[in-house]
């Protein structure tokens, strides 16, 4: 087994043991729906409280980083590294905007391999936000083409977001 898919899958069963829901997105979440071939690095994100997830991760060698760096307003940012491999995990993710902080829940996408991985919806807002448009528009053709869910794409719209990014939360289906 690939050792960066080892960590992920002992970080994952760890949160899951302990009951905490998360889950995974960025390229990962691409290359699941076939968007892209490579993922850059795992990133994990929860709306868990911080001292729960310490305690899921008792075992794990992890460290504080930079939450509020740049555009981001996660809550926490958690670096777990083993082996020389390493992945994020954000507590609370969020993205700071002209408008207000955006806040991006982990809300369940699709499962593969035991893996919960994170909406569509919620990682197309996301890379929106950041302008990592490339992702973004793979994201809303692949929303477009096979549906978005009408209940995330109304929370994500409660958030502070650019009017831009806004009008783009109309995709063809609902699923």
């Amino acid at each position: 087994m690939d050792k960066r898919w080892k960590l992920l899958k002992d970080v994952t069963g760890a949160l899951r043991q302990a009951g905490i829901p998360y889950t995974v997105g960025g390229s990962a979440l691409l290359a699941l729906l076939g968007l892209t071939q490579e993922v850059n690095d795992w990133d994990i994100a929860t709306d868990a409280y911080a001292h729960e997830v310490a305690r899921a991760l008792d075992g794990f060698e992890f460290k504080k980083a930079e939450s509020g760096d740049g555009p981001y307003a996660s809550r926490y940012k958690w670096v777990v590294t083993e082996d020389g491999h390493a992945l994020e995990l954000f507590g609370h993710f969020a993205i700071k905007t002209d408008e207000g902080v955006c806040h991006l829940p982990a809300l369940n996408g699709p499962v593969r391999d035991g893996i919960q991985y994170g909406a569509p919806e919620v990682w197309f807002v996301a890379y929106s936000l950041i302008g990592r448009t490339e992702k973004a528009a793979l994201l809303k053709g692949w929303l477009a083409q096979n549906g978005a869910d009408q209940d995330i794409l109304d929370r994500l719209r409660q958030q502070p977001l650019p009017q831009a990014i806004r009008a783009e939360l109309d995709f063809g289906g609902v699923r």
